[in-house]
Parts: C-alpha cells; structure tokens; sequence
C-alpha cells in the first residue's frame, strides 16, 4: 500500500516537471498536436532540413517560441518541478539575456508569462499561482529603445507610387 502511494507521488512529480509542462505547452497550445507529433517524429528518424506537411500550426510564430522554450527554458528548467521556479530565478534569466539582447529578453519573459499561464488555467501541474505574473519588461529590462527609420530610396519610391495610384480622398 505504501509503495503503490510511493509510486503515485513519483509519477506526480514526473509529471509536474517544467520540461514536461514547457512540451505540453508546445504541443497544446503552441503547434497543435499533429504538427507537434509530426515534427518529433522528423527529429528522431528525418533529415533536420524537411519541411513538415501537417495542418498549420495554432500560432504564427510557433518556430520562435519552440526554440525559446526547447533551446533556453527547458535546458535551465527540465527536470525541476513548476512550482519550484520562482519569480526570482525568472528574472535572473531575463536580466541576463537583457544584457545582450534586450528585445529577446522581452521575446522571453511574455513567452515564460503566456506558458506559466496557460499551465495555471489547465490545473495540471500543480500550480497555485504564476511566478511571472508580477513581473513587467519595463522594470527589469527597461523602456523599450525606439529607433527612427528613414525610408531607403526604393521604399521611399514604392510608397509614392503607391500613394500616387491611390484615389484623391487616400492618397496624393
């Protein structure tokens, strides 16, 4: 009896692990679940160069936050368990990507809030409340840095001629 709730603590464990909720994230909400599918299969047995042939993924940007989430968070988070990661760890990781690619940082910290947030709303990994919630862009990386853009002289022309083909009240 006591060795089969052993068991069933262990494999509670097993299961709230950040690696194992970052894929479901992936699989779930991120790709879908015959892109996610045919994607790991093409990992294990394919050339990495083919192209997958299942049905859109459920975001456009899929690519991006599947290398954010595989290729920094689940290498840093793999084998803890979700509600072990604090807030203060999150932002060690923000700070520090900040330093060199303040953009990315942000690219980082909404993808860490969007999947700590799906994983609060499932209920499935244990989870009471989300340790990104509290933390905003501005503060730790700062205000976004704007910068002028001047048109080149091939954009320059496309907009007015564009602007030249269009009806009086748009355009010219």
């Amino acid at each position: 009896m006591q060795e089969a709730d052993e068991r069933r603590v262990e494999a509670q464990r097993d299961a709230n692990k950040f690696g194992v909720m970052a894929e479901d994230f992936l699989r779930k909400k991120v790709m879908g679940a015959r892109l996610y599918d045919e994607i790991e299969s093409q990992r294990e047995n394919a050339p990495a160069d083919r192209k997958p042939t299942a049905e859109a993924p459920l975001e456009r940007k899929w690519l991006e936050v599947a290398r954010v989430v595989r290729g920094e968070l689940i290498l840093l988070w793999r084998d803890r368990p979700a509600t072990e990661i604090t807030r203060r760890e999150i932002q060690d990781v923000i700070e520090a990507k900040a330093e060199t690619a303040p953009a990315q940082a942000r690219n980082i910290l909404a993808i860490i809030k969007r999947m700590f947030t799906w994983a609060l709303h499932t209920d499935r990994y244990g989870l009471h409340a989300s340790p990104a919630d509290a933390l905003k862009p501005t503060i730790i990386i700062g205000e976004k840095a704007s910068g002028d853009r001047v048109l080149d002289d091939k954009e320059l022309f496309a907009l007015l001629r564009a602007a030249a083909r269009t009806p009086y009240r748009s355009g010219l």
